[in-house]
């Protein structure tokens, strides 16, 4: 009898869900978007398949509507945020409202979630704002490993303000990690430059131990969207969780992040890369 295949346990890295009840709430979605209808666990379930091997998920913020000054002023412009971190809420203790798409038993899938966070708006409003999503969280709270706002449709400039840096610096003192994402293609190795400044002023005057970590997204072209693993001796990004969740991507390194702001990586390295970090995801769950 032929050996049977060894099947290796899947971590789905970064997704987005969203049920039809919110659609209004999405800052990209509008009527005639070709992603305008229910994405739910339902819909995942059947565009995996399912497969045995699969463990889970890591769920990533799916940009809902919201305003940095009156978030700052009274918390006002959070509502949508905290609506997602409720939704989430809902599938990770496995308590789903009627035609949102998921069941009791896939509460289990739910291993981290990276929500929105006014990470512009410096480290003490950042303080005010974990207060109400750890509320809306309730005991779903656990999974929330890190937090993402997205840079890749902002001014240029944006992610080296004061109140930008002072907001990752708190992260890293909280334990939290940041998803970044940067696209190069629509927007120029102009971000991926100014990435590697935040970066670098991020840490700067940090104690090891508290140093932000980045989770980084990278966009090169129209048709090849790839994870790096930026510090490749380690694939431990959301380890602050109790079921040691593992990333393909950590701690940036600045040389590997500075080569590919100038220059073009051939498809050949960038897939190299991608098999390297699944190579370390897989040693290390």
């Amino acid at each position: 009898m032929a050996e049977e295949s060894a099947q290796y346990p899947i971590i789905d890295s970064h997704i987005h869900l969203y049920p039809s009840s919110e659609l209004s709430t999405l800052a990209w979605c509008t009527p005639t978007n070709p992603l305008n209808s229910q994405h739910s666990l339902d819909e995942y379930a059947a565009a995996t398949g399912s497969p045995r091997s699969l463990e889970g998920f890591i769920f990533l913020e799916t940009d809902r509507k919201h305003d940095l000054e009156s978030g700052e002023k009274d918390g006002s412009g959070w509502e949508m945020p905290l609506m997602e971190v409720e939704w989430l809420k809902r599938i990770a203790l496995g308590k789903p409202r009627k035609g949102e798409g998921h069941t009791e038993e896939q509460k289990k899938l739910c291993l981290a979630i990276i929500p929105w966070a006014p990470v512009p708006s410096g480290g003490e409003v950042l303080e005010r704002y974990l207060k109400e999503v750890e509320k809306h969280a309730e005991g779903s709270f656990a999974k929330i490993q890190g937090f993402r706002y997205l840079v890749q449709d902002k001014e240029r400039g944006t992610m080296l303000k004061p109140g930008f840096v002072d907001g990752l610096k708190w992260l890293g003192r909280k334990g939290y990690v940041f998803d970044l994402g940067v696209d190069q293609h629509s927007g120029g190795k102009w971000q991926l430059e100014e990435a590697v400044e935040m970066i670098e002023k991020a840490h700067e005057g940090v104690p090891e131990e508290e140093k932000v970590t980045f989770i980084i997204s990278k966009s090169t072209s129209s048709s090849t969207h790839s994870v790096f693993s930026i510090q490749r001796e380690n694939a431990n990004a959301y380890s602050r969780s109790p079921l040691q969740t593992r990333s393909l991507s950590l701690q940036p390194n600045r040389s590997l992040l500075h080569s590919l702001a100038n220059s073009h990586v051939p498809p050949q390295q960038m897939q190299q890369d991608l098999h390297e970090a699944q190579r370390l995801f897989l040693r290390n769950a």
